[in-house]
């Protein structure tokens, strides 16, 4: 048995594709520390890993993952492998906030206080920066120690 050892960013300072802007100092990371799937293209039913820890710094997010070669299909695993798929998408909820917020320039959806659902690898990311930033493949004995 296999599985890549993943590295990355899954929220950046910079707005993405459609002009939004997730805040990464009030992203809320309770909820997906209890169930911390890796999902392929936001796919509830294609789960193809778990994060073994979430980092938030002040401008960025990041998310260190496993993806287990069990469970991913196998042209997604070789993707990832070989750097063809290194997208990283969140799905998050929207939390209430003030309207004290002011959108910086060039941002249409500013998002200052969320909740994070998922986090997905993704073919076609939202936002550029958002990527995997290194992968390891180890082999893992049937006792699922490396």
């Amino acid at each position: 048995m296999k599985k890549l050892v993943c590295k990355g960013t899954f929220v950046s300072k910079n707005a993405d594709t459609f002009r939004r802007l997730i805040v990464s100092k009030g992203v809320r990371l309770n909820r997906y520390q209890n169930n911390a799937v890796i999902l392929f293209n936001h796919d509830d039913d294609t789960p193809i890993g778990n994060a073994t820890k979430v980092t938030k710094h002040t401008d960025t997010s990041d998310v260190a993952f496993e993806v287990w070669d069990s469970q991913c299909p196998p042209s997604v695993y070789a993707g990832i492998k070989n750097g063809t798929i290194k997208g990283l998408s969140a799905r998050i909820a929207r939390l209430a906030t003030s309207n004290a917020f002011v959108a910086p320039q060039g941002v249409d959806d500013y998002i200052p206080n969320s909740e994070l659902l998922e986090i997905s690898v993704c073919s076609i990311p939202r936002n550029a920066d958002c990527v995997i930033n290194s992968v390891s493949e180890v082999e893992v004995k049937e006792d699922g120690n490396g």
